[in-house]
């Protein structure tokens, strides 16, 4: 019986090594910043308080949540909806409540209610996933209300990663190809125009797309300053059959470039 269900020590272990992999990030790319051991302590704080809910989770009958998957839809609509009007605006972005010290952002309780939401869904509608009315639909109208409300914050990157948390259920759940692509390039077609009017989603796409933007060394400075870390700890090196792969030195300036960086903001501080 062991064998028709995943080994879970692999999820586990996937879990650790991104956390891991993400605290090395942390730790690198905060040393030049004057907040940065605050930064390092309520990282490690959620780690913890992460890992300890999860052991606490994995105990528990995962299918009482069927109960509440409704519940749980409507509180991630209404919390949605009330942080537009009632929210923090920060940088021209609405995406937070603020209570006192303490901040949430209502996207985060979306992207757990909405996963347990479709789970439940799915699994009553198992025989109507195929219909187009009865079981894509529902699917769309309530996807369409909960991304729609994240990107009006705006927040592109949640939006695109819950998307494609959903997309990926989508076809799990063996909802039709034929109804799912068109409604994706609808959405992509629509999503696009409305996220560019933002400055700061044209200025990353920019950031992304090409290297001649002088904004770009200062965004991608932790991203580099942890790679740096990683090549100097040992824990990332270059095999021989890659000795001459034509982007090593590429990669060896951007580093290194990356420790002039970290150096000089160190210095002005």
């Amino acid at each position: 019986m062991k064998n028709e269900l995943p080994d879970w020590h692999f999820i586990l272990g996937a879990v650790l090594f991104l956390l891991a992999m993400g605290t090395v990030f942390v730790f690198s790319s905060t040393p030049m910043l004057e907040s940065g051991a605050r930064i390092r302590f309520s990282h490690l704080a959620s780690v913890f308080l992460g890992l300890g809910l999860m052991f606490w989770l994995m105990r528990l009958d995962y299918r009482f949540l069927r109960e509440y998957a409704f519940p749980l839809g409507l509180l991630a609509i209404g919390l949605l909806l009330a942080v537009l009007i009632f929210g923090v605006t920060i940088n021209g972005a609405t995406r937070w409540f603020r209570i006192g010290s303490l901040s949430f952002q209502p996207s985060e309780v979306a992207k757990v209610a909405s996963v347990i939401f479709f789970a439940d869904f799915f699994s009553r509608k198992q025989k109507k996933v195929k219909e187009f009315w009865h079981g894509f639909m529902p699917a769309v109208f309530y996807s369409s209300v909960v991304l729609g409300l994240i990107m009006f914050e705006p927040d592109l990157g949640t939006s695109v990663l819950l998307g494609g948390v959903i997309f990926c259920m989508l076809l799990v759940a063996g909802f039709r190809l034929v109804h799912i692509f068109p409604s994706i390039v609808v959405v992509v077609a629509a999503a696009v125009p409305f996220m560019l009017r933002y400055p700061h989603v044209s200025r990353r796409l920019g950031t992304f797309m090409s290297g001649e933007y002088d904004h770009q060394v200062t965004q991608g400075l932790m991203t580099l300053s942890a790679a740096a870390a990683l090549q100097d700890s040992g824990w990332v090196t270059v095999c021989k059959s890659c000795a001459t792969c034509p982007s090593r030195g590429r990669i060896s300036r951007l580093l290194s470039l990356a420790r002039k960086q970290v150096s000089s903001a160190v210095c002005l501080s």
